[in-house]
């Protein structure tokens, strides 16, 4: 099977992410979605921070679950990076959990990631 060059789609997606932060990529199943979305976070790993989201995990809940588990996925997707080694992950959970002061625990992720936002 002949590998398809997409250099120029990748050049052109970053373009449209620079002008379009909120983009929807859609595409039938098997058409390659997955393997664009790597090649792009490959290409741009060293200046951006990527956190990939499964939602097909998700399909058979209810709106409002789903967006707990996103949130929940976030919060593990940051745990395993080194980035985020100064923040108290105990209590982070627990606050979390509790929902104890969101707005405080937010702002503490935030600093953390601000060097790493653009």
């Amino acid at each position: 099977m002949e590998i398809i060059d997409i250099t120029n789609k990748l050049s052109e997606f970053e373009k449209h992410l620079n002008l379009n932060r909120q983009t929807i990529l859609s595409a039938k199943f098997g058409d390659g979605k997955t393997y664009f979305l790597n090649k792009y976070i490959e290409q741009n790993e060293d200046d951006t921070f990527f956190i990939v989201l499964h939602p097909v995990n998700y399909v058979v809940s209810s709106n409002e679950d789903i967006f707990e588990y996103i949130k929940r996925d976030i919060l593990c997707a940051l745990m395993q990076t080194e980035e985020l080694q100064n923040i108290d992950w105990k209590k982070t959970i627990k606050d979390v959990l509790l929902g104890n002061d969101i707005a405080e625990l937010t702002d503490d992720i935030l600093t953390v990631l601000a060097p790493h936002l653009q």
